[in-house]
């Protein structure tokens, strides 16, 4: 085959590798391809140019032709140094190679027509080039070496070794007349050779961009994985990793018998910063608190943001005494700390151990009531309730006390209805009572907290009460937090004995006694007959 079809051929070649390169760089849209497609391209059009010889000037044909070419080696010395974040992608010795590739080409072209001169400048700069990648590819990515190290060795060997061998041809060949154009072994040699080099040229090139791409798919799962895991906020492992780490410490600590305990605390009040302050300063008091906790527990312990102001914290290889001292030295730390504008916070804490045979299900809501019982008795304490305890809370009847009476008769008589609904949802929370019937016992419980603050406000409007307004907010706010365990328990997350917790906390021994008794002053005429709600 002649030359010049050759030459066509390498065009053609170069044409397709260039194709194929430029879409995926398009893809990818990183500089590196992008050099890559350039490359490519800018070989293209070289050989197209040397297979004009003799029909356009040796401006064209010889210097342009053959500048282009060498650019294609530029380019891939350039993309790969982009890639590996070399310091300087493009050193001052790319320079000094340029200058001394065209200086030997003008001259052996114009001054000293030779073209076993032009051939030998082409072939050392291309071995120079090819060790100029190998370097920068060796230096690069770990695992992009691992991958293709063999495959990019034998390919950079072989084309260097290529060029060595098209060197020796040239060297001991006589020169023929019209240049490239004017055949003999050596040109054809260079010619197929480059066909099968630059076909496997462009193999590397999609070799190293689907490996870019394959890291830029394993960055973005790894992200994924960690938002999937992590609380973005305060970079604790969130819900979702505790549902996979619960079982592997319930596990092991079934299987070597080795204490588990359980940890759960909540902000007090938290509300109220992000109210009063704003909900930047309730972040900034989450993430403080979660990075002063990370700090305090030990190596083995894993702390997991449960959603709002709750934390969740697993000990492994400590017993309920163990986790109760853990949750006292936390609540002690976090009651120290001074928050800018909102001062000092408490915390309150409920601890508890794991029982053979339980379900996770069972562990956690236990530890769930237990926090609920170290907030309804005032907060900012820690209540350890054991496993081994058949009823975490004790058989306790609120009784009426004679010092409750507001001297109106709708709302004793509401608040007393309030007190047996009560007693009569913690009888069914402690017995083996179906979950329906206890459901209903809480739709009636909450139905009668609604109409009695309705009908408390109505009334307090009616005597004039100047805090009415004030006493109004109050309902609303534990309207809220009722609804919200009502959702918990609807979910499965919290046992019927919180809402008992809550109700005597807040609804009676603290509202009935602080916020209701400032109003017993303005109650005391008697009032229209009450509504019932006993039917």
């Amino acid at each position: 085959m002649d030359p010049r079809t050759l030459t066509a051929a390498l065009a053609v070649v170069c044409l397709a590798a260039t194709i194929v390169v430029s879409a995926l760089a398009l893809y990818i849209r990183q500089t590196a391809h992008r050099i890559y497609s350039a490359g490519f391209g800018s070989i293209t059009v070289g050989f197209l140019l040397l297979s004009l010889q003799g029909h356009v000037s040796n401006w064209i044909g010889i210097i342009l032709a053959n500048f282009l070419i060498m650019t294609f080696h530029f380019c891939l010395v350039w993309g790969v140094r982009l890639s590996t974040k070399e310091a300087r992608p493009l050193p001052l010795r790319f320079a000094a190679y340029l200058l001394a590739w065209i200086s030997l080409m003008v001259i052996a072209t114009f001054a000293l027509p030779d073209y076993a001169l032009r051939a030998t400048a082409n072939s050392t700069l291309g071995i120079v080039l090819t060790c100029e990648f190998l370097s920068s590819f060796l230096r690069g990515n770990q695992e992009d070496r691992r991958a293709l190290g063999p495959t990019v060795l034998v390919i950079g060997v072989g084309f260097a070794a290529f060029h060595a061998a098209r060197l020796a041809i040239v060297l001991l060949e006589p020169s023929k007349p019209g240049g490239l154009m004017g055949g003999g072994l050596g040109i054809t040699v260079l010619l197929v050779g480059y066909i099968f080099f630059l076909v496997a040229w462009a193999g590397i090139v999609l070799a190293l961009e689907g490996a870019f791409l394959l890291r830029q798919v394993e960055r973005k799962n790894a992200t994924l994985r960690e938002l999937a895991s992590t609380d973005e906020l305060t970079g604790l492992s969130n819900r979702h990793l505790f549902s996979l780490r619960i079982r592997d410490e319930v596990e092991r600590s079934r299987r070597y018998h080795t204490p588990l305990s359980l940890i759960m605390f909540d902000l007090d009040h938290f509300k109220r910063v992000n109210d009063t302050w704003g909900h930047h300063s309730g972040d900034r008091v989450l993430v403080e608190t979660a990075h002063l906790t990370r700090k305090l527990i030990r190596e083995p312990d894993n702390i997991f943001r449960w959603g709002g102001e709750e934390f969740v914290i697993v000990t492994p290889h400590t017993g309920l005494e163990g986790g109760e001292v853990l949750a006292e030295k936390l609540r002690v730390a976090i009651s120290t700390i001074e928050f800018p504008e909102i001062g000092r916070i408490t915390a309150s804490f409920g601890v508890t151990d794991w029982r053979e045979g339980e379900t996770q299900d069972e562990w956690f809501k236990r530890v769930d009531r237990a926090l609920y019982r170290a907030k309804n008795e005032g907060r900012n304490r820690v209540v350890a309730v054991s496993a081994l305890e058949k009823r975490p809370f004790a058989e306790v009847r609120i009784e009426w006390r004679a010092d409750w009476d507001s001297g109106n008769a709708t709302i004793d008589s509401q608040h007393k209805r309030l007190i047996e609904l009560a007693n009569r949802l913690l009888e069914l929370s402690l017995s083996s009572e179906s979950a329906p019937i206890i459901t209903a016992s809480l739709d009636v419980l909450i139905e009668h907290v609604l109409l009695h603050f309705s009908d408390e406000e109505r009334i307090l409007k009616e005597v004039g009460y100047p805090e009415a307004t004030t006493h109004a907010g109050i309902h609303r706010s534990l309207v809220e937090e009722v609804m919200a365990l009502k959702t918990r328990f609807d979910a499965g997350s919290l046992e019927a004995t919180a809402f008992f917790d809550f109700l005597v906390g807040k609804v009676v021994m603290e509202h009935l006694q602080t916020s209701d008794r400032r109003f017993f002053g303005w109650t005391g005429k008697p009032q229209e007959a009450p509504r019932s709600l006993r039917q």
